[in-house]
């Protein structure tokens, strides 16, 4: 499965990034996928990797803005969108190295620690966040 352009993945490999700048953020996700068995929405946990910037948190490659659970909290009600990942809680991703004084950690590592981490979670392993 090709997730990047042969040129993405050369650039990839040549980015360091600032471990810094760098969060882990868990998000819930209500899918819109009705299997029709009752059970009604299914819910799903993902990992992405985020930077923040202005307040908002960031998807790390895409840079796409990923809402907050708390900015769903519309005085008294709760306004979820279907398929949208909200964020409910943040790591620094300095916190997951084994080296705490690691400064740079190449853009294709990043890639693959989280796809790992998401692995991990589907296959119910216990992660300490």
């Amino acid at each position: 499965m090709l997730f990047f352009s042969r040129k993405e993945l050369e650039n990839m490999n040549n980015v360091d990034i600032d471990v810094e700048l760098v969060h882990v953020a868990k998000a819930d996700i209500t899918s819109s996928y009705n299997d029709e068995s009752g059970a009604g929405p299914r819910y799903v946990t993902m990992y992405f990797l985020t930077t923040f910037k202005d307040g908002n948190f960031y998807e790390l490659f895409s840079g796409k803005k990923i809402e907050t659970e708390e900015s769903t909290h519309k005085g008294e009600v709760v306004a979820l969108s279907f398929d949208t990942p909200y964020i409910v809680k943040t790591k620094r991703f300095k916190d997951f190295l084994k080296n705490p004084k690691q400064k740079t950690i190449k853009k294709q590592e990043l890639f693959s620690f989280i796809i790992n981490l998401n692995v991990l979670n589907r296959l119910d392993v216990k992660l300490n966040f």
